[in-house]
């Protein structure tokens, strides 16, 4: 089986026999991140004390969406910068996160490298998040018919879930990986997948510096 094709999904019905399409979605930058600050302290520099965490954490983290996913087509989806439309809005949106760490900045490039070598297209448009991306391109392939998996670690996708659409809740180097449909989303939450919207906006959220409403947080 080829993992990846730049080939456009359509809604013809597959021959017989032939394999099903299924779309892999990568949140690129949360995976990143993950895989850094769990091996940055494991793994030592190359002999050319290059730093290699992140790039180590990201090509396994696709090995494990191919053997455990077997998708057809993957996509990376890719923040452009960090100014985008919400902080032209709001100028707390983020602004507690830290700065990128030194020692991983390099290593975005050679992850681009890595997904060029593995045929992977990378997706990202100035402006917007990654989120964005995720979001359209899921519906774009709902639309033509084709199954979605969403490979996440932000809660935020999963008002994206629908029937065809899943959410793979991956954290690199642990074993609670959960996929969430409509129904895993309804037994979790107690509520539909779309209204993560307004869950969000309730109870705020820490990760974006989003305050919420006072006096409403998470129960428990």
């Amino acid at each position: 089986m080829t993992p990846t094709s730049t080939k456009q999904p359509t809604t013809d019905a597959p021959a017989e026999g032939a394999e099903q399409p299924l779309l892999v979605i990568l949140d690129s930058h949360g995976i990143i991140f993950r895989s850094y600050y769990a091996l940055r302290d494991i793994l030592p520099p190359t002999r050319t004390q290059e730093p290699i965490s992140a790039v180590y954490g990201y090509a396994n983290s696709l090995l494990t969406v191919f053997k455990e996913l077997g998708p057809t087509h993957v996509i990376a989806a890719w923040d452009a910068s960090s100014d985008t439309f919400r902080k032209s809005k709001d100028e707390r949106y983020k602004a507690t996160r830290d700065a990128t760490p030194d020692d991983l900045l390099p290593q975005f490039g050679r992850i681009r490298e890595l997904l060029d070598a593995f045929r992977i297209p990378v997706v990202e448009k100035p402006g917007y998040e990654a989120d964005d991306v995720l979001g359209t391109l899921a519906e774009q392939a709902h639309e033509q018919g084709v199954p979605v998996i969403i490979v996440t670690l932000d809660n935020d996708m999963i008002q994206l879930v629908q029937p065809g659409v899943n959410v793979y809740m991956y954290r690199p180097y642990q074993r609670d990986y959960i996929m969430y449909d409509v129904e895993e989303v309804r037994t979790r939450f107690g509520f539909e997948p779309v209204q993560m919207v307004e869950y969000k906006a309730l109870v705020g959220d820490t990760s974006d510096n989003i305050p919420g409403v006072k006096g409403i947080g998470e129960k428990g």
